[in-house]
């Protein structure tokens, strides 16, 4: 265990569906223990997530940190906290930069966020000169290796296929049925 920290098992029901199922359902062992283990979260990281809880706000300097957003937005989701998440999700848009485009795109992917994902989509491909940007980028390389899927819709975004022509023989002038 790498910290404790206390919080009331009703508030955290009350804000997430999850953290009810896990602490107010019998056979549940955080129920029976009244311990609930948040994996790959830090202790700081689940100190801001029990802020938002207890007060349905984001802190200050977590609203301005791109990176402790995108975990806490995964905090959020993982225990389906859908107002506060769609907050914090609208917020990482507004913060996407050519840089950081790719890796947000693929959280959003991944979370299956697909608002985020869709304003991650529009950032890249609002202009070429933008795209150019992103394409420089090292996530846009680590993007085409790991969600090659994603790359695909960019491009289709950028240079929309094609539809496929019919092409009717001259010799044919007619169906019959």
């Amino acid at each position: 265990m790498v910290g404790e920290l206390g919080a009331h098992r009703i508030v955290l029901a009350a804000r997430s569906p999850v953290f009810a199922q896990m602490l107010l359902s019998s056979g549940m062992r955080e129920a029976s223990c009244a311990e609930v283990d948040l994996p790959d979260m830090s202790v700081g990281a689940a100190r801001t997530f029990l802020h938002c809880i207890y007060t349905d706000e984001v802190d200050k300097a977590t609203w301005d940190d791109a990176e402790a957003l995108c975990h806490l937005l995964a905090a959020v989701h993982r225990y389906e906290m859908r107002p506060l998440a769609g907050r914090i999700a609208a917020r990482v848009a507004a913060l996407l930069t050519e840089q950081c485009a790719c890796e947000r795109l693929m959280m959003a992917d991944l979370l299956g966020i697909p608002e985020l994902r869709a304003q991650v989509l529009d950032f890249v491909v609002s202009s070429r000169s933008r795209f150019s940007r992103v394409q420089a980028t090292e996530s846009y390389k680590r993007l085409g290796m790991q969600r090659p899927q994603l790359l695909l819709e960019i491009l289709a975004r950028l240079v929309p296929p094609e539809k496929p022509r019919v092409y009717m023989s001259p010799a044919i002038s007619s169906i019959v049925l």
